[in-house]
């Protein structure tokens, strides 16, 4: 499996679509597709910023692209599934949904969503 499958694999079994996961990691929604069809390749700094959001070891998301060890075990990676951590996805997602339906602009959505993270 490659790191852009990998991505892709994490980001549809937390039901994020690629722009819900471009606000919450300020990664291009472009970037983030250009890496899961494998057009690029990601940097280790994309990397983190994406297992953040992902809720994955950044050293996993490493080692599949390749910047760690054998890029071919994947059997260990994490795929966390932790109850609190999916509830308050879930209510950011809501929250992101309802912005966009309102039209605020992409940037204000990312500042409200960063002081939530901070007093969560």
């Amino acid at each position: 499996m490659n790191i852009g499958e990998y991505i892709k694999q994490l980001r549809n079994e937390r039901k994020l679509s690629i722009n819900q996961l471009s606000i919450y990691s300020k990664v291009s929604a472009a970037h983030i597709s250009r890496i899961e069809r494998g057009l690029r390749e990601p940097s280790p700094a994309i990397l983190k910023k994406l297992s953040n959001i992902l809720k994955v070891p950044h050293e996993d998301l490493m080692r599949v692209a390749g910047y760690l060890g054998d890029k071919s075990d994947t059997e260990s990676l994490s795929l966390p599934s932790d109850s609190r951590e999916k509830d308050i996805k879930d209510e950011y997602l809501k929250l992101a949904q309802e912005m966009q339906d309102k039209q605020i602009p992409v940037e204000d959505v990312r500042k409200i969503l960063e002081v939530l993270k901070k007093h969560r």
